[in-house]
């Protein structure tokens, strides 16, 4: 696995907490279109509209409790 700085990808909402979001992340306007396709500013917005239920814990319960989330409003087809 690779170390990454969590602070030069993502910065946590000033709102967290809010709502029984104990994990909510802000999303910043981005510079460019090219950082607006980063990966790291384009599932901000996943993460964000999980059940308050996910646990984030650990990853591999952080996996199990995705298993049955809807993603179908975040894929695109060509």
């Amino acid at each position: 696995m690779i170390d990454l700085n969590f602070d030069e990808f993502f910065e946590w909402s000033p709102h967290r907490g809010a709502r029984n979001r104990k994990y909510k992340l802000y999303k910043k306007s981005p510079d460019t279109r090219i950082r607006s396709e980063f990966f790291s500013e384009r599932i901000i917005t996943v993460l964000n509209e999980l059940s308050v239920s996910t646990d984030f814990s650990t990853i591999t319960r952080f996996k199990g409790s995705i298993l049955n989330a809807d993603f179908s409003d975040y894929f695109v087809r060509f």
